[in-house]
């Protein structure tokens, strides 16, 4: 629920946004709140669904919507943009959010014992170093595919890079060495 209360907020900041400075700042939060969110919701399915088809049926459909809505989320978003303006791409997320918060409020039963038992997170039993070391492994793991051929020296792989450095070199074709008529041999030494 604090995810999607954060996503709403940051919405409402990047659509009321006066500069471009608290629109990077309002989508970074905005991200901050999806990322929050998302593994939220793979918890409620798990746990809300008993083993077997039940949970199949409701994993694959969390899954089909996910996919489906970054498509028409995409296309919505360029309809919304050339129509009203740029800033209701963001202000149409407000009342998404506050149906999704009032049916959490509604639905989700915090009394629940949740696996194991637990009826609340123990951070006694969160694996604080796993986290880290995860999460930095992750990090240097992106860090060295997008940032490894600028220190190593390697050419990136992008076409407008390679079309760049094509028209710096000198042609790479092989040189054909041509017959000389005054030259032994046919060819000059």
């Amino acid at each position: 629920m604090a995810g999607t209360a954060l996503f709403g907020l940051a919405s409402l900041t990047g659509g009321l946004a006066p500069n471009a400075g608290t629109l990077v700042g309002a989508r970074l939060a905005q991200r901050l709140g999806a990322a929050l969110m998302s593994p939220a919701a793979l918890s409620l399915l798990t746990t809300s669904f008993s083993y077997g088809t039940d949970r199949v049926k409701a994993l694959g459909a969390w899954g089909a919507v996910g996919g489906l809505s970054s498509v028409i989320g995409v296309f919505l978003g360029g309809v919304i943009a050339a129509g009203p303006g740029w800033r209701w791409v963001l202000f149409v997320n407000l009342p998404v959010c506050a149906v999704v918060l009032a049916a959490a409020f509604r639905l989700v039963d915090g009394g629940r014992p949740g696996p194991f038992g637990q009826k609340e997170f123990e951070f006694s039993s969160f694996d604080t170093l796993g986290a880290i070391l995860g999460t930095a492994g992750m990090l240097l793991l992106i860090f060295g595919l997008v940032l490894g051929g600028v220190f190593v020296g390697v050419q990136t792989a992008t076409p407008g890079a390679s079309r760049r450095a094509r028209s710096r070199q000198a042609p790479t074709w092989p040189r054909i060495r041509r017959p000389c008529g005054g030259c032994r041999g046919g060819t000059r030494r």
